[in-house]
């Protein structure tokens, strides 16, 4: 598998997960998307799903576990261990040509993207 790498992840949520990613996408730290998250509805309530979020979602919030590379790996193998659980929202700008919600996370906690915290 050339300019693959078998990815482990140790620990978190999920137990242990083994994906094969390029190699030039094994950064330092990595996450996984987790099976629940959160849909805005149109009268301005949620409802919270099971399964993977779909592209198109109209997605509030959702989860995800952060995992940070091991220092001893092997040829061909990275071993990522779990650090912590974070939550993701979306960022609360809407787009008048699109008539909806922009779909990036928030930057720094706010409540807007980088591209948008910035006309803010």
């Amino acid at each position: 598998m050339k300019g693959k790498a078998e990815c482990l992840f140790v620990g978190g949520p999920g137990g242990d997960v083994v994906l094969t990613l390029p190699a030039m996408h094994c950064r330092d730290r990595l996450s996984l998307e987790q099976d629940g998250w959160v849909e805005a509805c149109p009268d301005g309530g949620v409802n919270v799903m099971r399964g993977p979020r779909p592209r198109n979602a109209n997605w509030e919030c959702y989860t995800r576990a952060v995992y940070e590379k091991d220092t001893s790996t092997e040829a061909g193998r990275v071993t990522y261990r779990f650090q912590f659980i974070e939550t993701v929202k979306r960022c609360t700008e809407i787009l008048s040509l699109k008539a909806r919600r922009c779909k990036h996370e928030v930057s720094d906690g706010g409540n807007y993207c980088r591209q948008h915290q910035k006309t803010r």
